[in-house]
């Protein structure tokens, strides 16, 4: 009961740290002090990444396109309930219902234009926080948490980690390729996942037995 507490204290105390830094992320955007931190970011990623990869980058920002997201975390939360895993269903769901609604509330707040020009694709709306960024990581950074806390293979749960995590951050890079967002976007975009991760589980773990 003890460790309960202070297990629940200690990750209490990191999502409101990461509740601070994203809202300071906000801050500093909106008073445009992030322009050459975003320059630097961006100047970097594209001027690295040979057009010859267009056509890949171009398909994995589709596919972790926030379209294509409610149909991936609907089938994985049915696919859970199928494996008779029902509780890891609803957790994903709730956690990906969560981190739409965060994305989409904050962007319609905060009203950042999106860079331009764009390249090679065209994008519409706002452009803080990423919604590429928040969904993906709080989809997929679930699935590496629920991965930890229940697969006992621990190789197959460090390689399993390591490609959702190069999915998530080749997803937020093709972002800035594509210079449809700036960098503080995607990082405030992943930080937003986390905490709607964070705020999942925290409350819905104990409850759902996970």
């Amino acid at each position: 009961m003890k460790k309960d507490k202070t297990k629940l204290k200690e990750e209490i105390c990191i999502l409101l740290t990461l509740i601070i830094i994203f809202i300071v992320l906000a801050i500093l955007v909106l008073n445009g002090k992030t322009i050459g931190f975003d320059k630097i970011i961006s100047n970097f990623i594209i001027n690295k990444i040979p057009e010859s990869m267009n056509t890949i980058l171009k398909v994995i920002t589709t596919v972790g396109g926030t379209k294509v997201f409610p149909f991936v975390a609907i089938g994985l939360s049915i696919l859970a309930i199928l494996l008779k895993k029902k509780n890891y269903g609803i957790i994903i769901f709730l956690n990906s219902l969560l981190a739409a609604c965060a994305y989409i509330s904050i962007k319609n707040i905060i009203q950042r234009p999106r860079p331009t020009p764009f390249r090679f694709i065209e994008e519409t709306g706002y452009s803080f926080p990423s919604g590429h960024a928040t969904s993906n990581m709080a989809l997929y950074g679930m699935l590496i948490y629920l991965i930890w806390k229940k697969l006992k293979n621990k190789k197959l749960k460090i390689v399993l980690t390591i490609i959702l995590s190069l999915w998530i951050l080749t997803v937020g890079v093709s972002r800035i390729y594509f210079n449809v967002h700036y960098a503080s976007d995607i990082i405030a975009g992943f930080v937003l996942g986390i905490i709607c991760i964070m705020i999942t589980t925290t409350s819905l773990s104990k409850k759902l037995k996970i």
